[in-house]
């Protein structure tokens, strides 16, 4: 037996609403009941409703320490980072002020050296002698 396009389509359209349906379903549920925060300890285990706040109040004051001993550590740590960089980038100027001045003496160096070789005393004589008698 042939089943034909039409048919095909309408199989798969319904196995479509069938989906949005289960899932349209799963969404409208109500909504579960929250686990406790501390399910080791549950309220009926103190004697009264002021025990079991208070014993809250220690948890949540004990992690607000806790919060601000971890804050303090990151700062600590941001800054050596900083002052570490800072050390980093000094140095690298100091280097790079090394390398320039290295650099300008063998600059000065060739230069003077070439100033040399072109003109010796000689040279600077015969100039003068010519600069004097054109005058």
């Amino acid at each position: 037996m042939k089943v034909g396009k039409m048919d095909n389509l309408d199989k798969r359209t319904s196995i479509g609403n069938i989906m949005r349906k289960k899932f349209s379903d799963n969404t409208n549920s109500p909504p579960q009941p929250k686990p406790q925060v501390n399910p080791l300890i549950s309220p009926h285990d103190y004697a009264s409703t002021k025990e079991y706040i208070y014993h809250l109040v220690k948890e949540l004051s004990l992690a607000r320490e806790k919060l601000k001993a971890l804050q303090h550590a990151f700062a600590c740590e941001e800054a050596l980072l900083k002052a570490k960089n800072l050390e980093l980038k000094e140095s690298e100027m100091i280097l790079r002020e090394y390398e320039f001045k290295r650099d300008s003496k063998s600059y000065n160096a060739n230069r003077s050296s070439k100033t040399r070789c072109c003109y010796t005393n000689k040279d600077v004589r015969t100039r003068r002698y010519l600069n004097e008698s054109h005058i």
